[in-house]
């Protein structure tokens, strides 16, 4: 092997290198930037709820709303706010049920892969259920939920149409 050969090959080790460092490091960055992104729009997913919330606390106020999902949510979960022991032990989600135990003043959680987490902590809530408790799943990107003024500053929230 020539001498310029072997310094054209040490050559295009080195751009694979280079290249290969360049992908990793970029890979590395659009990954961060996705995941911030993720963290935003769960922010403001959880600032809409509470304003949309807020807003069906007057009297004789009703409307479904369609709730654009923040990434990877697949279901959102509403607890009464004082649940029974009974309504208790019906609870399937051990993070929901925990919470229901020791008064926790979380009362809305969002699922993610699996993953339970809570939301929001909002007084005055109840849900149409006897279970005292709801889950939303997303339906094409968007939680269709009903939202309702129950009298003296309580909002009833059931499943959207």
């Amino acid at each position: 092997m020539k001498k310029a050969q072997t310094h054209q090959v040490f050559f295009y080790i080195m751009v694979i290198i280079v290249v290969g460092a360049v992908v990793l490091i970029g890979y590395s960055a659009i990954g961060d930037i996705l995941k911030k992104q993720c963290d935003i729009s769960k922010i403001t997913f959880k600032d809409d709820m509470k304003e949309k919330l807020d807003s069906n606390r007057n009297y004789g106020y009703s409307e479904n709303k369609e709730i654009k999902v923040p990434c990877n949510v697949e279901t959102i979960c509403f607890l009464n706010e004082t649940l029974t022991n009974n309504q208790i032990s019906k609870i399937k989600n051990i993070q929901m049920k925990t919470a229901a135990q020791v008064n926790s003043e979380d009362n809305i959680f969002i699922l993610t892969n699996g993953k339970t987490e809570p939301l929001l902590q909002m007084e005055k809530i109840r849900v149409d259920k006897d279970e005292g408790y709801i889950c939303i799943e997303s339906r094409s990107g968007r939680f269709p939920i009903k939202m309702e003024s129950a009298g003296y500053g309580y909002v009833k929230v059931s499943q959207g149409s």
